[in-house]
Parts: structure tokens; sequence; C-alpha cells
């Protein structure tokens, strides 16, 4: 349920429509279209291209890695920090980054909010995983440099596995936030207004 707290209006971010315009004499969609469109060309594209690059350098470059590292090298214990790494942003490069690319393209018109519920928690989700990976290289290699004949060691297997689970644990509310939110377009009081839908913090929340 949509209410007046939940609706999200957006006023004036940029002249896409003229003060005389009617809306009602247009299409619904359309208008929606036109007005997304208008959006993505004038603020969303540096986002579209950087997402691109990434993309392109990302799902290469850790496929490489983890091939690499879990086929051809000899398996040693930090190898399996680099494998983790590699695995999550190539997960994170595979799934996250063309559905965020749709969501841009199609910002006020993207209305799926199965769709927008996975694509956050799977990018919360690798994140929080590899940030927690990253920590236990950094202990891994404190521990190594500064206390080389220290008898403990850093379990890399039960790191990664720790990891995991700490991005489950944090990262799971994304499933029921996020969502379809509803936007409001234009001015309310004139009554010249359209609605439109993009992937955010879902309406009932």
């Amino acid at each position: 349920m949509v209410t007046t707290e939940s609706i999200y209006e957006v006023n004036n971010f940029t002249n896409i429509m003229d003060e005389n315009t009617n809306i009602t004499d247009l299409s619904i969609f359309l208008t929606q279209k036109f007005i997304s469109d208008t959006y993505v060309k004038k603020i969303l594209v540096p986002s579209i291209i950087y997402t691109c690059i990434l993309f392109i350098i990302g799902v290469p470059g850790n496929a490489l890695v983890t091939y690499v590292y879990f086929f051809k090298l000899k398996r040693k214990p930090f190898s399996v920090f680099i494998v983790a790494l590699a695995a999550f942003d190539l997960i994170n490069c595979l799934i996250s980054m063309p559905t965020e690319v749709a969501i841009l393209l199609n910002f006020f018109i993207f209305d799926h909010p199965v769709i927008c519920k996975i694509s956050r928690f799977v990018t919360f989700y690798m994140n929080a995983a590899s940030c927690m990976v990253l920590l236990g290289i950094a202990i891994a290699r404190f521990k190594a440099i500064c206390f080389p004949l220290a008898k403990w060691n850093v379990k890399t297997k039960l790191t990664v596995i720790s990891s995991m689970i700490f991005a489950a644990v944090t990262c799971w509310p994304a499933i029921f936030l996020y969502g379809t939110r509803t936007v409001i377009f234009g001015n309310i009081t004139l009554g010249k207004t359209v609605t439109l839908k993009t992937c955010l913090i879902d309406d009932n929340f």
C-alpha cells in the first residue's frame, strides 16, 4: 500500500516538461518513458559507462584469476583468499552489474520488485563477504610481518566461510527492504503529475 509518507515527490529536477504541457493528453507510458530517458541522459550516463567498464574488465579478469589460482597453481593456504575474492567479484560482475545497467537505463520505469531485491541482496552480500576476506588478508599479513615466529596461523578456509556467514547475517534485510518505489513527478498542486516506478527502498518502508 502506497501512503503519503512513502511517496517521494520529484519537483523540477530537470526542465523536462513545459509548464503548459497537459500530461493527461499524452500516453501515460510514453510520458513515463520520456521522463525516464531524459533523466538517464542528463544524469545517469556516467554511471552507466562506469558500470559497463567494470563489467568488461571484471568478468575476464576475475575468471582468469579464479582459473589460474584454482586449477593451474599449486594449492596454498593463502591462495584460498585470492580465489574467494575473485569468485565474489565475478558473481557481482555476472549478476549485479547487468541488472544495475538495466535499472539505470530504465530508471523511472523499472517495476520488477523481485529482480530489485535479488540484485541488491547479491550486491550487498558479495561486497560484505569481500570486505571480511580482505580483513582476513590484512590480519594474515600483519601476523607474517610483525610476528613471524608466532605459532598461531590464520585459518584461510575458516575465514572465508565466516565471511560468507557474516555477509548473510548482515545483508538479509535487503531482500525485504528493497523493491518498487513509487515516485510522483510533477506538481501535485497544479494536478500535473506522472506516477513513476524505480528500484529503491520499497513503498512499504
